[in-house]
């Protein structure tokens, strides 16, 4: 029971930990919002003037962020004193705004698919690598936070879809396994098609 309670404490201090840091590194609660532009999904329908002004505030915000020296204060584990970390600036400010204003036009007229954040910035990185340094660095943040929440209901509904009343006795391993090819049913199917 001691192991236990240790444990619990443990656990708790961790979280606390963990959700402090968040919050002094992502200050404001819009901030995942300011990273979904870089999924540029609605700029198949806008005009050249709409365009031009679409996301740059925005951006704007996510490059002051990144582009600027962040101190950060944490509590030593042993020696339960503040200690104060600075993190390097990321980004340059004035770059990364006029990279943005550039890859807003160069996206629209390549017509890259957006249906896919991963996928669009994958093609950017493979054929405008040298050109957009700076964006690269925030789409690779923002591939990292979890900008919306479609794949984890995504997941749900395919648990809820498998693990039902006649099911019930499945154990985990196989629920895990059963989701998987649930979800990525595409992509097992087309391998199987090429051969691999």
């Amino acid at each position: 029971m001691s192991c236990r309670t240790k444990f619990e404490s443990l656990k708790k201090k961790f979280i606390d930990a963990v959700i402090e840091n968040i919050n002094q590194r992502v200050p404001e609660t819009d901030f995942l919002r300011y990273m979904s532009v870089l999924a540029r999904r609605p700029i198949s329908f806008l005009d050249d003037t709409e365009l031009a002004l679409w996301g740059n505030e925005e951006v704007q915000k996510l490059a002051i962020f990144y582009g600027s020296d962040q101190c950060h204060l944490y509590k030593d584990p042993d020696t339960n004193e503040m200690v104060t970390v600075t993190s390097e600036a990321i980004v340059n400010t004035e770059a990364t705004m006029t990279e943005w204003m550039t890859l807003k036009r160069v996206v629209k007229a390549q017509q890259y698919p957006r249906s896919s954040m991963a996928l669009l910035w994958n093609l950017i990185c493979q054929y405008h690598s040298e050109e957009f340094p700076n964006m690269q660095k925030l789409a690779g943040l923002a591939l990292c936070h979890p900008i919306h929440t479609a794949d984890c209901e995504r997941s749900f509904s395919s648990q809820n879809l498998i693990t039902m009343k006649l099911r019930c006795r499945l154990s985990g391993e196989h629920v895990d396994e059963l989701m998987r090819v649930m979800i990525e049913g595409t992509l097992i199917q087309s391998l199987i098609l090429i051969g691999l």
